[in-house]
């Protein structure tokens, strides 16, 4: 027989699973919140405390990170919001990592390059 937690939990796992399959962060982030959602609705009809709380703290995060998202992907006047290397632009290596910052020692670079 299946319960009406069965299917929420389902729905659950279906909506992670549709955020692995995203490429764009606000399609993501609002997965990832239906998700919260229905692992709260999961939790609290399975009495899964852990997963429910787990779910309650994630939730505000993701909402947070969408509004961010959103504001990064609106159309701005005069200001290019794009990431470097995006549609052909490159910033100089000064700005990238300034000298003394350390971030030559953070990533391994491999001798040839």
């Amino acid at each position: 027989m299946t319960t009406l937690a069965s299917v929420v939990g389902s729905l659950a796992a279906g909506l992670v699973f549709a955020t692995f399959c995203t490429t764009r962060m606000v399609p993501l982030r609002a997965l990832a919140i239906a998700s919260n959602i229905a692992f709260i609705g999961y939790g609290y009809l399975g009495e899964l405390w852990p997963i429910l709380i787990l779910h309650a703290a994630m939730l505000p995060l993701n909402i947070h990170r969408l509004q961010q998202a959103v504001m990064l992907e609106r159309p701005s006047h005069g200001i290019d919001r794009r990431q470097p290397g995006e549609r052909g632009q490159r910033q100089p290596r000064s700005q990238v990592s300034p000298p003394g910052s350390g971030a030559d020692r953070a990533c391994y670079q491999p001798s040839w390059r």
